[in-house]
């Protein structure tokens, strides 16, 4: 077997390559600038709420907001064992505003994602993380909810309303043993 030049070896490499990637080597060559190629197969849309209030389309929050049991002045790292990585809405908003009944509202943004629920928990705990228990009438989240009354009523297609509750879901106890006691 002959050994190749390094001219050999070069040219060959040459062929290898795409069109593409060949054309991006050339252009480093001559000292221009390429941008790398942006993905945007695995992403879903994320739209504004001008774009939802003009076709009309109905927003659904997500459902295990309601099994979070979270109280607005503690840090979120308190919730366990669920998923809050998972949009806010469907369709996906870039930013959501959250009204509460006291006349309050909080604006949770992602413009690249869309809003996730960590998002606007994380929005929610800004406001309230100095509040102490005794001072929030409601402290518990229940669930957010939007409706189509709400968004003509305001103009805002991306607004959700904030339920609260006094106190969460009773945690389970484990029953001591008959020995113990």
């Amino acid at each position: 077997m002959a050994k190749k030049t390094k001219a050999q070896a070069s040219e060959t490499a040459v062929v290898d390559v795409p069109a593409e990637e060949h054309a991006e080597d050339a252009a480093k060559v001559e000292g221009k600038k390429t941008r790398r190629a942006s993905s945007s197969a695995g992403k879903a849309q994320v739209f504004k709420g001008e774009e939802l209030a003009a076709t009309r389309t109905p927003v659904t929050v997500a459902k295990e907001l309601s099994r979070l049991n979270w109280k607005m002045n503690t840090p979120l790292s308190t919730i366990e064992g669920e998923n809050i990585n998972i949009p806010l809405t469907n369709p996906p908003l870039k930013a959501v505003k959250i009204y509460f009944s006291t006349g309050i509202n909080v604006t949770a943004r992602n413009l690249s994602n869309g809003v996730t629920i960590k998002d606007a928990l994380k929005a929610i705990h800004k406001m309230f993380h100095k509040k102490a228990d005794d001072e929030l009438d409601l402290p518990v989240l229940d669930t957010m909810e939007w409706t189509e009354y709400f968004a003509d009523d305001r103009g805002e297609w991306n607004a959700v309303l904030v339920k609260q509750k006094k106190e969460g879901a009773p945690v389970s106890k484990k029953k001591a043993k008959k020995g113990e006691a």
